[in-house]
């Protein structure tokens, strides 16, 4: 990439995000009955989900616990396995299942 593209590409990726932030900040008068909105030129969409928090002293927890299948050998959290766990497992070493709101839009292509 050419040095003359950056501020481009920077002001491109603003321009992204621009959306999903006014989505946000307008969230209840948006989707206060719907979680899609078409128009002319796309649409908005809202939704939901849910991830596991990372919480601080997880790791200790898990291995404390002897929790080997929640770790990776390097001796750090594996989040992509407690995703799957029970939300009483995930309290047991200090986290929990948090809902997110999720933001995004689609353009329709002519």
């Amino acid at each position: 990439m050419e040095s003359k593209d950056r501020p481009l590409k920077a002001v491109i990726a603003g321009l992204e995000k621009r959306p999903e932030k006014l989505m946000k900040v307008n969230r209840a008068d948006l989707f206060d009955s719907a979680d899609r909105i078409d128009l002319a030129h796309g649409a908005l969409l809202f939704s939901i989900r849910e991830r596991v928090r990372r919480a601080k002293g997880v790791l200790a927890r898990l291995e404390e616990i002897g929790a080997k299948d929640g770790l990776i050998t390097r001796t750090s959290v594996n989040w992509d396995a407690l995703e799957k766990w029970t939300d009483e497992r995930l309290i047991e070493t200090g986290t929990e299942r948090v809902r997110e709101d999720c933001f995004s839009y689609e353009v329709f292509q002519k």
